[in-house]
């Protein structure tokens, strides 16, 4: 597939008697387009760090448990990182 570049598509469009109006809509539409596209990304990328985290304090909270027995008698230096 070729490139084209934008000052080209719109000579292009301009010669078959488009309107900037419309061809500016266009570009826009491209835009928005992507830009949603890199949202829905970024929002899986959190979701996926959301679940990391989670999975993480868990595996925590267990070592603690077996390493001092139960929470209650975890430091709390050590309880401050699981936002307890």
């Amino acid at each position: 597939m070729k490139t084209i570049k934008k000052s080209k598509l719109v000579e292009v469009f301009k010669s078959k008697g488009l309107g900037e109006g419309f061809i500016d809509r266009i570009f826009h539409r491209v835009k928005m387009a992507k830009n949603k596209d890199a949202l829905k990304q970024v929002e899986k990328d959190i979701k996926k760090n959301r679940q990391d985290k989670e999975e993480t304090k868990e595996r925590l909270r267990k070592l603690f448990i077996k390493t001092y027995g139960s929470l209650e008698n975890t430091p709390k230096t050590q309880l401050a990182i699981l936002d307890i």
